[in-house]
């Protein structure tokens, strides 16, 4: 579960532009390092080149995280 403090509401509009990080502080992910600011960037051009959608929604719950939503097209059905 996402219980951070979510992406200030400046940025959001934002997350999904190359080389756009949400928090310009000492904050850094596992390895220690600070991101390039390129993931949700090259996760748009996925979704997209396969039909799909990707959004994001911050604070999502109790003021709290951030929500990223994957909608998928709905591909053919066998019959």
């Amino acid at each position: 579960a996402d219980d951070g403090p979510g992406i200030p509401a400046d940025a959001l509009p934002h997350v999904f532009d190359k080389f756009v990080q949400a928090r310009q502080t000492a904050d850094t992910n596992a390895d220690g390092g600070q991101g390039s600011g390129l993931g949700l960037a090259i996760a748009k051009g996925i979704m997209e080149a396969h039909g799909g959608t990707i959004a994001a929604e911050s604070p999502h719950d109790n003021g709290r995280g951030t929500r990223v939503t994957l909608t998928f097209p709905r591909g053919d059905t066998a019959s």
